[in-house]
């Protein structure tokens, strides 16, 4: 996690921090008293911090502009080729997210023109279309995000030399953390669920205790865990694997291995295990995502916490490990994010000692040096 203050002299700083570390917070001068400026120093010291790339604890800060001195490109390609090489690279990914890519890109390509040089597109052309839309600030943002997996993609192949989506310039969007809730109250929609399927007034549900501690522990999609297979899972080595099959894809297209708690474990253990076969069924065979979805919401408005929802268990358990000093690299491939950026959205702290931390910070930069 990296966040940004403006020193009295005027000039900004960024701050890492990591429980693990001595200190837990490292300041580094950014050298610029521009905020926008600063921001975009912010963004790539973090993801460079996140990738593993950089150390601000042991290692000078990346100077100014360095991550922009990219090689030529070493051949062009109109907007509609780019488009199409993109879109290939992506084939693997879930339907509903290249959907989703096709989309974005393709109106951008009508709006600007099939047949222009992709290295040619600058900021001014995306902000022109974004502008042209009647769409909300949020919808706005999450285009621009789109379109800025395709020109990262498009330097990759040296089809540009830069991403003009970095100087884009968007209504600022109240930013909105992740819903995470309390252990505790993940625990009392799971028993209370527990309970009446046990004394079997929704017996056919059964399988919905197990589906909201196995999600909080793992942070499993949804769909993940109504496709969890027997084969798929080692409670000996204490693993777990997420995998394709002809039947589903995973969001990234990737396969990985979840480590079982011990909590995870002992669902697991109660559950079975069988050789074969889905992990969670219903009365009549696979849960329906929709059934899923709200069966689960049923029990939580019943047991009082009306904000759990299958992926907010998915957001709990990640901002658990976020809080807890887990590092993001470790954080991204256990929760299977496609991208860094999409972790460090969990890279914040409880409301709770958020003050706390930043009067500590706040009295070290009085005393101290960047």
């Amino acid at each position: 996690m990296a966040t940004l203050l403006k020193r009295p002299t005027g000039v900004y700083a960024v701050q890492f921090y990591d429980a693990t570390r001595t200190p837990k917070r490292k300041w580094v001068a950014t050298s610029v008293r521009d905020h926008r400026s600063a921001e975009k120093m912010r963004r790539r010291w973090e993801v460079a911090y996140a990738e593993g790339r950089y150390d601000p604890w042991t290692q000078p800060a990346p100077e100014p502009g360095a991550s922009d001195h990219r090689p030529r490109p070493r051949r062009s390609a109109t907007l509609a080729d780019a488009r199409r090489q993109f879109l290939a690279s992506r084939s693997h990914l879930a339907l509903n997210t290249r959907l989703n890519y096709e989309r974005v890109t393709g109106w951008f390509v009508d709006y600007t023109g099939s047949e222009r040089s992709v290295g040619e597109v600058d900021a001014r052309d995306i902000e022109r279309w974004i502008g042209s839309l009647d769409v909300k600030p949020v919808t706005k943002a999450n285009y621009v995000r789109h379109l800025r997996a395709w020109f990262r993609y498009c330097i990759q192949q040296r089809l540009r030399v830069s991403d003009p989506t970095e100087d884009v310039g968007l209504e600022r969007v109240p930013r909105s953390f992740p819903k995470a809730l309390r252990p505790e109250e993940v625990e009392r929609v799971a028993a209370y669920a527990e309970a009446h399927c046990r004394n079997g007034r929704q017996r056919s549900s059964a399988w919905a205790a197990p589906f909201i501690r196995l999600g909080a522990e793992t942070a499993m999609r949804r769909n993940e865990l109504l496709h969890l297979t027997w084969d798929r899972v080692d409670l000996d080595a204490g693993h777990l694997t997420v995998a394709c099959t002809d039947a589903f894809t995973t969001k990234s297209g990737a396969e990985r291995r979840i480590p079982l708690s011990e909590r995870a474990g002992a669902v697991l253990e109660r559950l079975g295990p069988e050789t074969s076969g889905l992990v969670l069924t219903g009365g009549n065979g696979p849960i329906a995502p929709r059934t899923c979805s709200g069966v689960v919401k049923r029990f939580a408005v019943a047991a009082g916490v009306p904000a759990l929802t299958p992926h907010v268990l998915r957001h709990s358990c990640i901002t658990w490990l976020v809080e807890r000093g887990v590092p993001l690299p470790v954080v991204q491939r256990f929760a299977g994010h496609g991208s860094i950026d999409v972790t460090m959205r969990y890279a914040h702290v409880a409301p709770d000692t958020q003050a706390d931390i930043l009067r500590s910070a706040l009295g070290e930069s009085r005393g101290g040096n960047c």
